[in-house]
């Protein structure tokens, strides 16, 4: 691995790390101090923390499913952490990074949370007016996409060896 290489690798695994402690240090923070259930508007109706346990995938689909989605989330944080070491943009290192911790951060539920090891529900409490209930590493994952699209349009997408 060339110096250069070294150090967009660590600078991804950085950005992985923070996305990650930013999504568990804000579940740990809504487990201790919001009720399930209940409502705390933050922009009126817009925005609301409200706390949850999604057994699914984004709003909540699939419920009926959770291994199906650790298994997924495994491949996919496997993945990454495999693909990053060959990436030599730095934007492309850093949206694979987001994903890579918002990934982690979800498959780290799916272990520790209820109801058991591998099919725990993911721990989501920031409610988007009527549209769905998230967490921090749904907005890490979101930012990911965007990052990932921007670099496969501005050519970025070939930054790979």
């Amino acid at each position: 691995m060339k110096k250069n290489n070294r150090g967009m690798l660590i600078w991804a695994y950085i950005i992985a790390l923070i996305a990650l402690a930013t999504d568990q240090a804000s579940k740990f923070w809504a487990l201790k101090n919001l009720s399930d259930g209940q409502q705390r508007p933050l922009l009126g109706s817009f925005l609301r923390l409200e706390l949850t346990a999604n057994p699914g995938a984004a709003f909540s689909l699939g419920s009926q499913t959770t291994i199906i989605f650790t298994c997924i989330a495994c491949v996919v944080v496997t993945a990454i952490v495999m693909y990053l070491p060959r990436v030599d943009s730095r934007l492309l290192a850093s949206g694979c990074a987001l994903l890579l911790g918002g990934a982690a951060g979800n498959l780290i539920d799916r272990f520790i949370q209820e109801p058991r090891w591998g099919s725990g529900h993911v721990v989501d409490f920031i409610g988007y007016g009527t549209w769905f209930i998230g967490n921090v590493a749904d907005i890490w994952i979101v930012c990911a996409v965007v990052i990932l699209l921007i670099a496969s349009f501005t050519g970025n997408k070939h930054s790979v060896r």
